[in-house]
């Protein structure tokens, strides 16, 4: 399911805009690729494609897309109170670990796998970097990257999981406090959109000091490119901060609401 709701929302985003003033989606791109002068437009490139699949809508639904399985799990368990058992059978500690963990790992293995998969098949329809002439080549392998495609889809694969553990991390601290299951996979979506705004409106104040490439770095939906802006480990950094931000009040509230 996290798949094909993946795949679907890349494939509608907007991929190029034609000579008419009309935006076309990736998949619309895809149908016409045969037609299109593939190796002589640089918007056609396979990497350009597949940075223009992360669009906004995907951006928007992520949160719900990697967190589905893990809310589905929790909210059953707060129903039921089942944790209160668990709580006295196993290390307090040991079980936010592991609820914590778990459910960020799976949230950045489910997206990475997805979009990865979406850019393999954008590998069938699209010319990579060194099918270019030399000057659009250089420009892609510097704006992208992308000097060695294996090592490329491995930056994007560990750039992507980290923000499917991003996108999930509001949700796992909601579901702390909260059982219903659709505030769960609404919330998130809006305090993300929220949050992404905000940062992007603060860059475009900031965009000429001093400071804009730091600010940028600050807009999690950047590191799906890993480790193309210098400021790369801010994002890496501020992923695991925040996870582990939400493992100590996890903790700390299990620890207040477990039984003697």
């Amino acid at each position: 399911m996290a798949l094909l709701l993946t795949l679907g929302f890349c494939l509608m985003a907007d991929a190029a805009t034609g000579n008419d003033g009309k935006n076309y989606s990736v998949f619309q791109v895809i149908l016409l690729s045969k037609n299109l002068r593939l190796t002589t437009d640089e918007r056609f490139a396979w990497v350009v494609i597949w940075s223009k699949g992360f669009g906004r809508w995907l951006q928007l639904v992520v949160p719900v897309i990697v967190s589905l399985s893990f809310v589905l799990n929790s909210t059953e368990e707060k129903k039921t109170e089942h944790r209160y058992f668990l709580y006295s059978r196993e290390n307090r500690f040991r079980y936010v670990f592991s609820k914590v963990t778990g459910a960020a790992f799976s949230a950045g293995l489910i997206f990475a796998i997805s979009y990865l998969a979406f850019g393999l098949i954008l590998l069938a329809f699209f010319p990579v970097n060194g099918k270019y002439e030399a000057g659009i080549k250089e420009y892609l392998d510097r704006v992208y990257g992308n000097g060695n495609i294996p090592i490329y889809m491995l930056k994007v694969f560990l750039g992507s999981f980290m923000y499917g553990i991003y996108a999930c991390c509001f949700t796992i601290f909601l579901s702390i406090f909260i059982s219903d299951r659709y505030v769960l996979l609404s919330i998130p979506v809006l305090f993300q959109y929220a949050v992404d705004v905000s940062i992007q409106k603060f860059w475009m104040k900031h965009m000429f000091s001093k400071y804009a490439d730091a600010i940028l770095a600050l807009n999690m939906s950047n590191i799906i490119r890993a480790f193309s802006n210098k400021y790369w480990w801010y994002e890496f950094a501020g992923v695991w901060l925040l996870l582990i931000l939400v493992g100590i009040v996890y903790y700390l509230w299990v620890k207040k609401e477990a039984k003697p």
